[in-house]
């Protein structure tokens, strides 16, 4: 008896183990993307969001320049400045507009540019980037290249009206 039911019990594991297989390339799955792409850190008061390096789909090429996006949040009750940006692949790296100065309690969205690239980036890569702010909060961050807004290669999907 309890063979019959460890047998009807391994059918429906297994049952349910090749449908999960079932689901092939076209699957919903193979469409999500996260919802804010890019690292997300905090340390001092300081909260970064979304630091990635935008999507290009040639990449980013030796002796170029490439950005990399992030919002910077203030937790604290005294403004903070992000004063410094460096990176072990780019002669320089450049704050937006100088100094990024944060009001308490509040945001700013800004750009720092990698200027002559000393190797290739590529979708797959990651950057090294350290920030320095003024509080003392440092990060030494690896950044990823975010993901394309739409499968590389695929046209855009265009819905076709409804003739009546």
């Amino acid at each position: 008896m309890w063979s019959r039911v460890r047998r009807a019990a391994g059918a429906g594991l297994l049952a349910v183990a090749l449908a999960g297989c079932g689901a092939g390339p076209d699957s919903l799955t193979t469409e999500t993307r996260p919802s804010i792409p890019g690292l997300n850190v905090s340390d001092s008061g300081v909260a970064l969001r979304s630091v990635a390096v935008p999507f290009a789909p040639e990449g980013y090429p030796a002796g170029g320049t490439m950005p990399v996006t992030m919002v910077v949040f203030n937790d604290t009750q005294a403004p903070v400045s992000l004063d410094a940006a460096t990176s072990p692949i780019a002669t320089t790296a450049t704050l937006e507009g100088g100094p990024v100065l944060v009001p308490p309690a509040g945001y700013a969205h800004t750009t720092v540019t990698l200027t002559g690239l000393r190797e290739d980036v590529q979708a797959i890569d990651i950057v090294p980037l350290e920030l320095t702010f003024d509080n003392g909060a440092s990060f030494q961050l690896e950044v990823p290249v975010a993901p394309p807004e739409q499968r590389v290669g695929e046209r855009p999907q265009v819905v076709e009206p409804e003739e009546h």
